[in-house]
């Protein structure tokens, strides 16, 4: 038998190196959102009582016979362009709601005649607005009177909806950007 040896030699290079640098960079977000539990709330049915009634009435928003002959004209109907000889004539103007069966609903053909009365007063002060006349500013005070008349008899009339039970709830967001360069 016969044994060869194998010789090896390693030749080992080595080259100049050079200093490198390595950069870290980068951002992070945290983020906490907490949002309360909120309770429910009942609707709150639209439709007149003898309290909105009577404050209704005292605002001058229905037109009323006041004798057999004579009729006092509203705000709905003023704004709607009903006069007092037209709301006499048939003595059925913007009329108070009868209560005898108690709280009647507001129906949704009133809604919309309170809601054109406001929208024709709006119109009316910016006319008045624009015009800039010796009476602009007493006229204005007065649209601006009946537009709130108008507003607190549709806010009463229309009532609110409710809205359901929330839960308490927290969000948790983070974010993070890292370079390497």
């Amino acid at each position: 038998m016969k044994k060869i040896l194998f010789a090896t030699t390693a030749l080992v290079a080595t080259a100049s190196v050079a200093a490198a640098d390595v950069t870290f960079s980068g951002y992070g977000r945290f983020g906490v959102l907490y949002t309360g539990k909120v309770a429910a709330v009942d609707a709150i049915a639209g439709g007149h009582t003898t309290a909105t009634v009577a404050t209704d009435t005292t605002a001058g928003i229905y037109s009323a016979a006041t004798d057999a002959s004579t009729a006092t004209t509203g705000i709905v109907d003023k704004w709607n362009g009903i006069t007092a000889s037209a709301a006499n004539s048939v003595l059925t103007g913007f009329g108070a709601p009868s209560l005898t069966d108690g709280a009647a609903a507001s129906t949704t053909a009133q809604l919309a005649t309170m809601q054109s009365a406001r929208a024709a007063a709006v119109i009316a002060r910016a006319a008045e607005v624009a015009s800039q006349d010796s009476g602009a500013a007493d006229a204005i005070t007065t649209i601006d009177s009946d537009i709130a008349a108008l507003d607190a008899a549709i806010a009463a009339a229309s009532g609110t909806a409710g809205s359901a039970a929330t839960k308490a709830t927290t969000t948790v967001t983070s974010r993070i950007l890292l370079d390497v360069n």
